[in-house]
């Protein structure tokens, strides 16, 4: 069984950072048809940000951590407000969405820098920065807002979505800051562009959440947990992240202990691999665990 994504990012140099199901960070540098994937130490996840020179991630218990590119060891952001979602701008902006669903961004502008928020009404469960003041956000009723400059946030009319990622550096290279990919409610793919308006050019595209990289290069992930790229004139492209042990389903009258023994590897090892089951004492017929080898 092919490993499952719940969410991705991606960079303008070619590099992914892919979170899966078991809470794994996955990590594949630059570009090509043909992907290697490693698993940077320490990172357990369920959300996940990047530019060409930072990733930042959010585990279950609402931390945030960050890595540089090309290093492989996580660090807390220690003193950071508990968070649902991180985003992070071309030149190192970062915002996040707290667990009470406010939009805050790291200003350090301010003495000392600190956490602010743009707007107080901004209540977000998706972000995406074009940069500090430039910010679109998704909210629980699938409205998407945007706010520039600091003024109030502004709803755009006539589209919702699940899922909204702002092209980066779109205003330095097509004179346009507007440049987006939503996700919308039924899960189609759709395309912003300031001045040539809403198309759809990954047709038949499915999501529920996408990493927008350029105008024509994007990555989603869809209700399967299958991971796509999309470029122009090479269609859709699946890749899949490697799979880290056995998939054992668990029968009646299991417990981690004696999937252990079946597997002879220690028990220890099994609840390290499965940082998803929240109480080790207790798991259920039909549950996935992962037996590492």
């Amino acid at each position: 069984m092919s490993n499952r994504v719940v969410h991705v990012a991606a960079n303008s140099k070619g590099d992914v950072w892919a979170v899966d199901s078991y809470e794994r960070v996955w990590f594949s540098a630059g570009g090509g048809a043909t992907r290697n994937w490693s698993m940077p130490t320490n990172g357990r996840a369920v959300q996940i940000a990047a530019n060409d020179h930072f990733a930042f991630c959010i585990n279950r218990l609402n931390q945030l951590f960050w890595i540089a590119n090309g290093n492989t060891l996580w660090n807390q952001w220690v003193g950071a407000p508990p968070a649902r979602y991180v985003a992070i701008g071309p030149n190192d902006q970062i915002g996040m969405v707290d667990v009470s669903g406010n939009i805050l961004v790291w200003d350090t502008t301010l003495s000392p820098p600190s956490w602010r928020a743009p707007d107080v009404r901004g209540i977000a469960v998706n972000l995406s920065l074009f940069d500090t003041e430039v910010v679109y956000c998704v909210n629980v009723m699938n409205e998407i807002y945007w706010l520039k400059n600091g003024n109030e946030w502004t709803r755009w009319t006539g589209q919702s979505g699940s899922s909204v990622s702002v092209i980066p550096n779109a205003g330095a290279t097509a004179g346009d800051r507007w440049n987006a990919w939503v996700v919308d409610v039924d899960g189609s793919l759709k395309r912003f562009r300031n001045g040539s308006g809403i198309d759809a050019p990954a047709a038949g595209g499915r999501a529920i959440q996408v990493s927008a990289v350029s105008t024509d290069h994007i990555w989603a992930v869809n209700a399967q947990g299958q991971l796509w790229q999309w470029t122009v004139g090479g269609g859709w492209v699946q890749h899949k992240l490697p799979f880290p042990g056995i998939l054992h389903i668990v029968k009646p009258g299991e417990s981690l202990s004696t999937i252990a023994r079946l597997y002879n590897v220690k028990l220890d090892a099994v609840i390290k691999a499965n940082p998803q089951i929240n109480n080790p004492n207790l798991i259920f017929p039909g549950q996935e665990v992962i037996v590492p080898v």
